[in-house]
């Protein structure tokens, strides 16, 4: 029965993380620079990491990668590799950190170095498809917007996380 349970609310984050993604790519405008957003799906991310092994935080992000580009039409092209590396270098940055860290680590902290991990993976890939080294010089401005984004989302996870009611519940009926 646990299996199902933890099944369930790995569904259950990775539709909100959809969501997320969708409303983000549809509503949000970019921040000062075309393509740059918020990131709000790496709540959900950042969040099942500390709930959950790190395979499910892994599949959950592997499968939002792969539907929304399937639904916004870029599957396989540049926007896809870019948002796929940028993800599993993010992912793996915050696990590791976590994992070694424990509790040491601010999750603010965690999700600032996540988000810098995220476009540094983006821009291997733009590097590696555009062939032209003059997109390094957007590497320090994405940089300070990066680092604001992943304030915002470590302030939002560090909130969810405070909440008592709810990571009890989660803790006791789900996990």
């Amino acid at each position: 029965m646990k299996i199902v349970k933890r099944i369930s609310l790995d569904s259950l984050l990775l539709a909100l993380a959809l969501v997320l993604s969708l409303a983000e790519s549809l509503y949000m405008p970019s921040l000062f620079i075309p393509g740059v957003k918020l990131g709000l799906a790496n709540i959900v991310i950042l969040f099942s990491i500390y709930i959950l092994k790190f395979y499910d935080s892994f599949a959950i992000t592997i499968l939002r990668i792969f539907i929304v580009s399937l639904l916004s039409g870029n599957i396989f092209q540049m926007g896809f590799f870019m948002s796929l590396l940028g993800a599993l270098f993010s992912l793996f940055s915050m696990f590791i950190l976590k994992l070694i860290f424990k509790e040491k680590l601010s999750v603010i902290f965690i999700s600032i170095i996540g988000s810098l991990m995220h476009i540094s993976g983006q821009i291997i890939i733009a590097l590696i498809y555009l062939e032209n080294p003059a997109i390094l010089y957007y590497f320090p401005i994405i940089a300070i917007i990066s680092i604001l984004t992943g304030f915002v989302i470590g302030i939002a996870v560090r909130k969810i996380k405070s909440n008592q009611n709810f990571m009890s519940y989660i803790n006791e009926k789900i996990l």
